[in-house]
């Protein structure tokens, strides 16, 4: 007779939410300990962010579902699994949230937990360090080596895995030990990448807990049709369950307007509702394509498990307003009833924005420019499309009539935003905030001298010119700025930091510059650390950014501060704040005049940050600007520049195309300055693993000592390199013949490897195990010249021409309808 367990598990697989599990072939080879196994499950949620989001939501519904099989669900907040973080699904560390920040996360995702179902525990294990390892001392470090995450992350030289990550699964061990003894729990639940986990969790369980069986099972990643992660794919970022990230509106929208495949396979995967309801809906929706009977089903019932009954009442009133009546439906809304219905707004800080193109940019989030897409007809303000990129924005035209800081935009037919117009942000102590000038000069400085150890003089220059306003604001910054060290080592930074740039930006036009500068030439790396807004670089950055927007008026102090605050942002990892791209720089140069010296320092400021904070793509990009700022006249003074760019080149991990570079004039320049370091870009162009090996046989110190790269590193790109023009020329590839080009086993190495390269886009393939072949379907090209861009063009004109006939053909159809009607 089948058990509870055994029962769930059956409709886990009939809706297709077996992905894999521990161990496999559970429901078969299996079925008599499936079967043994006592009515509880549980599943655990790490409280990384405040919220949970909607990939989320399909193991805790799934959860839910075991319920209708009479079986006991539990659902475990990781408090203490998210302070280690697990590396699984990563290529790096995960960042280390402060204890508060995890704290306040697990109470808002337990409350999210519970608001929907309730039986939420928190997973706070508390245990002394030494009892900590006497229970660990049953794992075994070969097992836990072999799971997949920390293979994959130990692999990569360059970035591994830290003790701490690594120790995350016996975390997941103990807690999974612990509900065992409270609840007699042997079955979990988990996301797609958790097999690892179970695999250690269940041996674990067996060894200690006198040989008995536990299993579990991992769910599907839910994607979109192009292989994307469902909730990432729309450009929109994650789909949030927390009404203020993600709005009742938007979320119920995200489920109305997915593809008829991703809504049926989404239906199947999350709706609560019986397998045959499921069945029937489907089949009801196929039999009436385009009325979207899945979406809205699948909307309606998650939008009021989530957001209850009223949640899905105002999505549904906010999509009658947008979609089915007129935008003099939404003008008539109150802003009460407007925050209400959409939730949230992107906040657009009204200096920021000129333009309407610079409207358009600032409510994009993904990487398309909004300025350049609007002049399609893309972009609506109010109802009203907008094309001209280069018009002025007048704020107070664009507000909704019941709503002065409102602005409803629409990107295409149906993603709409609400956009909340605020004041520039600048923080400006209370207490000097409405003084004259030179007194709120000299209440700081006492106040300073009350509180802190550093003293100012306040009989000096000020008193000498207390009729002068200008010159003791001149002087004041600039004594705050010899001792800012000292006296920010004893009071709060954001506090004094804040002040003087509330004096600074008062401070008369012809004096601001060496004001600014000493600013500046304190504000450093040096003196000020760590990650993140609120840490004391953060902090920095918010002044410095401030200061910033200040003095728009000034290009020359704006210059000034945007080198501080490069620096600042890489010291803090935020350069992701600063708008980096190359069109910007280069608008910004343009505006403040910088001369091209000036422009190479700061590219260089930029190009670090970028490297320091993962950004390798657009550091690529930054320094390629670089190098284009020499000439044939003064290339050879870029020697160091065209090393660092060949060398951040070959060494990253996902680029595999380098003959643009050879197109620099300082690159070129290398064939005499640096002949080996041009070698090198020449081997990485065309060259293979033969020709890498024979290379390094001859200078073996050069890629320690010139590229700065584990050599293993290099070993795997060179080989990814050859298979790609293995590629080229043959797209069956026989695996042994491979093995030999590549210098690897004919086994799970090779395997691994090819994987490897399918994960990071080199080749698009499959393994055929019967005929010991790979199959090649696409590559990327290594060299792009002449040749590769007719055949993009080709492709191109074939793609137009077959939307064209589509067109032609569903215009036919609607002809041949609108005839019958």
């Amino acid at each position: 007779r089948s058990s509870s367990i055994a029962n769930y598990v059956a409709e886990l697989k009939t809706r297709g939410l077996l992905r894999s599990s521990y161990p496999s072939n559970l429901d078969t080879e299996f079925a008599t300990e499936l079967n043994s196994l006592p009515p509880v499950v549980y599943a655990g949620f790490d409280p990384s962010s405040e919220s949970l989001h909607i990939g989320n939501l399909l193991v805790f519904l799934n959860l839910l579902r075991s319920r209708q099989f009479g079986v006991r669900p539990i659902a475990i907040v990781g408090g203490a699994t998210a302070a280690v973080g697990d590396p699984s699904g990563r290529s790096t560390e995960r960042k280390t949230e402060a204890r508060d920040v995890l704290l306040r996360n697990t109470q808002l995702i337990t409350a999210q937990l519970k608001s929907i179902a309730g039986n939420v525990l928190d997973d706070d294990l508390i245990m002394s360090v030494v009892d900590y390892l006497r229970n660990c001392k049953q794992l075994r470090i070969g097992e836990m080596l072999r799971v997949g995450a920390v293979k994959s992350r130990l692999a990569d030289e360059r970035g591994g895995i830290s003790f701490t990550e690594f120790s995350y699964q016996t975390m997941q061990v103990l807690d999974w030990t612990m509900l065992l003894k409270k609840y007699n729990c042997r079955f979990q639940i988990g996301g797609s990448d958790q097999l690892g986990h179970l695999d250690i969790g269940a041996h674990y369980i067996k060894r200690t807990c006198g040989g008995i069986f536990a299993a579990g099972v991992c769910m599907p990643l839910v994607t979109d049709r192009a292989g994307n992660k469902l909730g990432k794919s729309i450009g929109e970022g994650q789909v949030w369950l927390n009404a203020d990230l993600t709005s009742p509106f938007h979320f119920y929208q995200f489920l109305r307007q997915l593809h008829d495949d991703e809504a049926e396979l989404m239906f199947k995967y999350y709706s609560l509702n019986q397998w045959e309801y499921v069945l029937a809906k489907i089949e009801e929706h196929r039999s009436n394509l385009g009325k979207w009977i899945v979406q809205d089903a699948l909307a309606k019932e998650l939008t009021k498990i989530v957001h209850g009954e009223k949640g899905l009442n105002i999505a549904e009133r906010c999509s009658r307003a947008l979609f089915q009546g007129s935008i003099s439906d939404v003008k008539s809304f109150s802003r009460t009833e407007l925050l209400d219905l959409f939730g949230n707004t992107i906040k657009v800080v009204r200096d920021d924005v000129k333009t309407m193109g610079d409207l358009a940019d600032r409510t994009r989030s993904d990487n398309i420019k909004g300025s350049a897409l609007m002049v399609q007809g893309a972009f609506k303000v109010n109802g009203e499309k907008t094309l001209n990129s280069e018009e002025p924005l007048v704020v107070e035209s664009i507000c909704l009539p019941e709503a002065s800081d409102l602005t409803l935009i629409c990107w295409g037919k149906r993603k709409f935003h609400l956009v909340q117009n605020k004041m520039a942000d600048h923080k400006i102590l209370p207490v000097f905030a409405f003084v004259d000038d030179g007194e709120q000069l000299q209440q700081l400085r006492e106040y300073l001298n009350s509180v802190g150890k550093a003293k100012l003089d306040l009989q000096g220059k000020m008193s000498e010119n207390l009729n002068h306003c200008g010159n003791d604001l001149v002087s004041g910054p600039s004594d705050v700025s010899d001792n800012l060290m000292d006296i920010c080592a004893q009071l709060p930074v954001d506090y004094i930091l804040n002040s003087v740039c509330s004096l600074m930006v008062m401070v008369p036009a012809e004096r601001a510059f060496e004001v600014v500068k000493a600013f500046c030439d304190a504000i450093t790396p040096a003196h000020f650390k760590g990650n993140g807004w609120n840490s004391n670089a953060g902090y920095a950055v918010h002044v410095l950014s401030n200061l910033f927007r200040g003095f728009t008026a000034h290009p020359k102090i704006q210059e000034m501060l945007y080198r501080s605050l490069v620096a600042m942002c890489s010291e803090a990892h935020m350069i992701g704040e600063l708008d980096c791209s190359t069109e910007t720089l280069q608008k910004q140069f343009k505006q403040w005049g910088t001369a091209v010296d000036g422009q190479r320092d700061i590219l260089r400021l930029v190009h670090v940050g970028l490297l320091e904070d993962q950004k390798a793509d657009q550091a690529a990009k930054v320094m390629i600007m670089l190098l284009g700022t020499y000439t044939e006249e003064d290339a050879a003074l870029a020697r160091e520049d065209a090393i660092e760019c060949v060398r951040t080149a070959v060494v990253d991990a996902k680029s595999f195309s380098f003959d643009h570079l050879q197109r620099l004039c300082a690159v070129k320049a290398l064939q005499k300055s640096d002949p080996l370091m041009y070698s090198a870009l020449e081997l990485f162009i065309s060259g293979t693993l033969k020709d890498y090996l024979s290379f390094v046989k001859a200078h073996p110190e050069f890629v320690g000592e010139k590229l700065k790269v584990d050599e293993a590193v290099l070993l795997k790109k060179i080989r990814l390199l050859t298979l790609m023009s293995i590629a080229e020329n043959n797209n069956v590839i026989l695996l042994d013949k491979l093995a030999e080009e590549l210098d690897l086993p004919s086994d799970d190495q090779l395997e691994d490897f090819l994987i490897d390269a399918i994960q990071v886009n080199a080749i698009s393939g499959k393994l055929n195990e019967m005929t010991r072949t790979l199959v090649v379907s696409s590559f990327q090209h290594r060299r792009f010249g002449r040749e590769q861009w007719q055949t993009l063009q080709k492709r191109l004109q074939t793609l137009v021409s077959n939307l064209k006939q589509s067109y032609a053909n569903i215009h036919s159809i609607n002809q041949h309808i609108d005839s019958l009607a």
